[in-house]
């Protein structure tokens, strides 16, 4: 009796190779950099961007954490 045939792998990642990571927005560019980030109602925070999700940004500002949701952002400014 023949032994049956592995299953072809496809597009799924071999296991122990990193897959490369894509982003959808430019949060490789500012995460953990010093920005100044301006709001929608014209508030403006300076502080760390510590981590960027698909949704939310995690700003230290004064040691102190603020999430800011990416649809109220109007701009980022590095530096």
């Amino acid at each position: 009796m023949p032994l049956p045939q592995p299953k072809p792998q496809g597009n799924k990642p071999q296991q122990g190779r990193l897959r490369q990571v894509k982003h959808s927005d430019f949060s490789e560019a500012y995460a953990g950099r010093l920005v100044t980030i301006t709001l929608a109602n014209g508030a403006v925070l300076k502080g760390i961007v510590s981590e960027a999700r698909r949704f939310w940004i995690q700003v230290m500002v004064d040691g102190k954490a603020h999430y800011v949701n990416k649809a109220y952002i109007v701009e980022i400014v590095p530096g």
